[in-house]
């Protein structure tokens, strides 16, 4: 690959994984229960930064461009602008803390320790946290619904079903850390090399 480096391609094939988990919605209200938030969210958890925020950046550019792969299959600016927009946003800030926090993962990440599984918790925490702030101050923005309105429809139903997910999560973002490492660090040698 001439001007397209390894890691590039992986973290276009995680943008890709995250699109298609649009597909994969539960309508419980105005905010349907989806796998997208912490799959985005754990872009930044196995990559780091800055390639988490890249592939949540394309999946979102590929949506607001006219693809079907937000939550429900829609896409658009029209979504962005939504009630439900400020989550969409909420994935890629997400996806920059969760990152930064659980940091660029290394190729000697084999060996999973209890300081590196909290610390990746730490990180889908703040970054789901961060997530439902933006969502939830969005929903108002637009709805005009109270604090305590978006925090009952916004976040409420959703912090015990998201758990469940982050501790599905965690430990296969512990097993691919090391692999995206691998990607990311033979980029940084061939750029010396050059």
């Amino acid at each position: 690959m001439k001007n397209t480096s390894r890691s590039s391609v992986f973290v276009a094939m995680y943008a890709a994984i995250i699109c298609v988990t649009g597909f994969i919605s539960v309508p419980i209200g105005p905010i349907p229960l989806v796998l997208q938030n912490v799959v985005a969210i754990s872009a930044g958890l196995i990559f780091g930064l800055p390639q988490g925020a890249a592939a949540v950046g394309m999946f979102l550019a590929v949506g607001t461009l006219g693809l079907p792969v937000f939550s429900g299959a829609r896409s658009g600016i029209a979504v962005l602008n939504g009630p439900t927009g400020g989550f969409l946003v909420g994935y890629f800030i997400g996806a920059l803390i969760a990152g930064y926090i659980a940091t660029n993962p290394t190729p000697d990440e084999k060996k999973i320790s209890r300081e590196k599984i909290f610390r990746l918790v730490r990180a889908a925490i703040a970054g789901l946290g961060f997530m439902y702030l933006i969502g939830m101050l969005n929903f108002r923005r637009v709805t005009g619904a109270s604090f305590s309105q978006a925090l009952s429809l916004c976040v409420v139903p959703f912090v015990i079903p998201d758990i469940i997910k982050i501790g599905i999560l965690i430990p296969v973002v512990a097993r691919l850390r090391p692999l995206a490492a691998r990607f990311i660090s033979n980029d940084s040698k061939d750029n010396i090399e050059e």
